[in-house]
């Protein structure tokens, strides 16, 4: 369905500005080409019509941001942007832009930890995005502001692209540790409607 339509450079400029962006970080270059490469016009069309070629159609939110997120850096499609944003997926390619909503009750923060280097982000980029340390076992533990509720205590290992997501529950704030190899951090995370979904402020030390 074709719907209203405006510059796409409005759309680049947000993304270059939100998503991750660095001069040192390798994920800048494709983001960028990625978004230029697209019609000067953002056509709207459905998440289906998005996700057809990368057979993701017929996923709900939760199944593609979990595959997007986890997928091997060198399969990611590099014409695919899919912003997550607390209360939805922003999807975009050469042929449109689509939003899946996200469930109401919780929302995805996906955190890089690292050593030496870091990039900005705000809304994490599910095929752009690339941290420091890449399939990394990490010990994770994520506390509720205030009431210091235990939401995720688990040893994992990082993705691919150096983050580790988790669905979290909506409307609440609270703190990210992450241990690895001897070395602890910390960062602030918040679920409320202007939260950040990519937390890549936290140093191993």
């Amino acid at each position: 369905m074709r719907k209203t339509q405006f510059p796409f450079l409005l759309a680049a400029i947000t993304l270059g500005l939100a998503g991750c962006a660095s001069s040192d970080d390798p994920s800048t270059g494709t983001a960028t080409s990625a978004v230029e490469s697209h019609s000067e016009e953002n056509v709207q069309i459905t998440p289906a019509d998005v996700l057809a070629p990368y057979s993701l159609e017929d996923r709900n939110v939760d199944d593609v941001v979990d595959t997007l997120d986890q997928m091997p850096v060198n399969e990611r499609p590099e014409d695919l942007i899919a912003s997550v944003r607390i209360d939805q997926l922003e999807l975009s390619t050469n042929e449109g832009s689509a939003a899946m909503d996200m469930p109401e009750d919780k929302t995805y923060v996906s955190f890089a930890p690292y050593v030496d280097s870091t990039h900005p982000c705000t809304f994490h980029s599910l095929t752009t995005c690339q941290g420091e340390m890449r399939n990394a076992p990490i010990h994770i533990k994520i506390t509720e502001s205030g009431s210091n509720r235990v939401l995720v205590d688990d040893r994992v290992k990082t993705f691919d692209n150096g983050f580790y997501g988790v669905w979290l529950p909506r409307d609440l704030e609270g703190k990210i540790e992450v241990t690895h190899e001897g070395k602890t951090g910390s960062a602030d995370f918040s679920t409320k409607a202007n939260g950040a979904t990519c937390v890549t402020d936290l140093k191993l030390s």
